[in-house]
């Protein structure tokens, strides 16, 4: 029985070896096809009319807007900072906002602080949005645009004009 039970495990560690180096790899080319998409201007655009059709276009807007102020933070003056971020707490964070995008209680916490002046402005502020945002895109948009006629498209798209 000792070594019945032995074999049994062995069987099942190397199974769950093989489906986890398998998951990872799909995982990367998942990601990398991601990335490519958001490079490419007709992906882009694709993907971005996908998610209006999944209701879901702000998290694309919020993504973009966030992503771009806080690479240009050590760009911008102290007025260009607020005004932007002003801009961005207004449209994505604010309840009445039209593309309030969902990142739960705890994410919201700091840019309100912000917008009602308890807090200073600081690059990294919006990284938790940012990331859980991204990670929306990444694990629920992607696999359904990767089934939709938009991606269909775009790898017609792709072969026909060599975007890449």
């Amino acid at each position: 029985f000792v070594h019945l039970g032995l074999s049994f495990s062995y069987t099942i560690i190397v199974y769950y070896q093989i489906y986890l180096s398998y998951h990872e790899s799909k995982q990367s080319l998942d990601d990398a096809g991601f990335a490519q998409i958001l490079q490419s201007d007709t992906g882009r655009q694709l993907f971005k009319s996908h998610l209006v059709q999944e209701l879901s276009i702000e998290n694309y807007y919020f993504w973009r807007a966030a992503t771009e102020w806080r690479d240009n933070f050590k760009n911008m003056s102290e007025g260009e900072r607020e005004n932007k971020f002003i801009h961005i707490y207004l449209n994505f964070f604010d309840a009445a906002s039209v593309m309030h995008i969902n990142v739960g209680e705890h994410a919201m916490v700091t840019p309100t602080k912000i917008a009602k002046g308890q807090m200073q402005l600081s690059a990294s502020i919006l990284d938790e949005s940012i990331s859980m945002v991204e990670n929306n895109l990444r694990n629920n948009s992607w696999p359904r645009f990767r089934e939709s006629n938009f991606y269909q498209q775009f790898t017609r798209a792709d072969v026909t004009n060599h975007e890449f």
